[in-house]
């Protein structure tokens, strides 16, 4: 699964990057060693109707319907993550796929083993300097009573690549820069986009141990990606 991220790079290499610019209300955003859920992201949506469209805006990580009465996702549902495979078949999804995708700006996703009572979690990346790349999401903007909103999103998932299939059976689905364009465009038709996701399971990964304090979503800082593995107790 995808339920912490990364995006260590700043602003202005970004921008470079996906060749855009950061909405005017998104520059308050800082690099994040540690994204969790709820936390406000770097995306770039597909809809003209969007505000700032094409631009980088901050939606929240964890969908939340428009409909939603209160702001929240519904009671009981993840909404972090959506499966590739069933995406065009679930209710809530359905109806985001065709035309309401984004890019998840990343340059790394954590993954968490158990190690009997504890959780060892790896960075998982595409290369050693940890280049950016986007993940496909799809994504839905909420608006209170009061007139004021927040966009939100979820990262799709596929089968894990051979290299970290050890470490979970499930990975964000992560576009190349020449898929980047097709995931948003309105040419997208359904069976384009399950061929999209079996395409991309090609990229080659790698993952390694960090520090254990990652566990924890309020530590977000350079530092938790020393090598640092989960020390062991002999009753565990």
């Amino acid at each position: 699964m995808c339920y912490r991220y990364t995006l260590t790079k700043p602003i202005k290499e970004l921008e470079k990057r996906f060749a855009t610019e950061f909405a005017p209300e998104a520059l308050e955003w800082k690099p994040s060693y540690n994204a969790a859920p709820t936390q406000a992201m770097p995306v770039i949506t597909n809809t003209e109707s969007m505000p700032a469209n094409q631009l980088i805006q901050l939606f929240h990580f964890g969908l939340v319907p428009a409909n939603s009465p209160d702001g929240k996702a519904p009671k009981g549902l993840s909404l972090m993550n959506a499966r590739a495979e069933t995406v065009l078949e679930k209710g809530i999804f359905k109806q985001l796929i065709s035309s309401q995708r984004c890019l998840v700006l990343a340059d790394g996703y954590i993954e968490f083993q158990a190690k009997g009572k504890l959780r060892q979690p790896y960075l998982v990346r595409q290369a050693e300097e940890m280049p950016l790349f986007a993940m496909a999401g799809i994504w839905d903007y909420w608006i209170g009573a009061d007139g004021l909103g927040f966009g939100s999103f979820s990262v799709l998932t596929i089968e894990a690549s051979p290299e970290i299939a050890w470490l979970h059976d499930r990975m964000p689905l992560i576009l190349s820069p020449e898929e980047e364009s097709m995931w948003l465009s309105k040419e997208l038709t359904d069976a384009r986009l399950l061929a999209l996701t079996i395409q991309c399971q090609k990229l080659p990964i790698s993952a390694k141990p960090i520090s254990a304090s990652t566990n924890d979503a309020k530590n977000n800082h350079p530092g938790l990606f020393q090598m640092q593995p989960v020390q062991m107790s002999l009753f565990d």
